[in-house]
């Protein structure tokens, strides 16, 4: 039996990406906020039923939130970023 195999140097210091936030995953985020495409036969009933979906909302809702932040802060950071290039040569 071979022992568990030990995590090399990157999976223990490297931090894990966080995924990129799109405009366009945004977009589709909000028009699947309704309700998910699920099979008839496939789905739950009853209480089940409410709480995947509850879940699903939430996890949902929270994607939104943090992709919103995200394109927030990069567009402030562009912002900002162009105007101090702008005064780049003025103190000269």
């Amino acid at each position: 039996m071979k022992p568990p195999r030990q995590k090399a140097f990157n999976d223990r210091a490297a931090p894990q990406a966080r995924p990129i936030a799109t405009k366009a995953e945004l977009i589709a985020r909000l028009r699947a906020r309704q309700t998910p495409k699920v099979e008839q036969a496939l789905e739950p009933h009853g209480h089940l039923r409410n709480v995947v979906k509850s879940l699903y909302a939430a996890q949902n809702e929270t994607r939104i939130t943090v992709i919103r932040e995200r394109l927030l802060d990069a567009r402030a950071k562009l912002r900002s970023g162009f105007a101090r290039s702008k005064n780049i040569d003025r103190g000269r």
